[in-house]
């Protein structure tokens, strides 16, 4: 939603494992990783562009 965080709690607090990381190709869990590295990746270019 709209307050989301992408901290990624509500992907264990999902009873029916439902939630998850999926990229095409990718297991589970290199999926996650890539999601990782693309969001403290882009946090890191942003607080770059800021302090130009």
């Amino acid at each position: 939603g709209l307050s989301c965080t992408l901290c990624g709690d509500c992907l264990g607090a999902c009873g029916h494992g439902c939630l998850g990381y999926r990229l095409p190709g990718l297991s589970p869990a290199a999926a996650r990783m890539v999601f990782l590295v693309l969001a403290v990746s882009l946090h890191a270019v942003f607080l770059g562009v800021a302090r130009i």
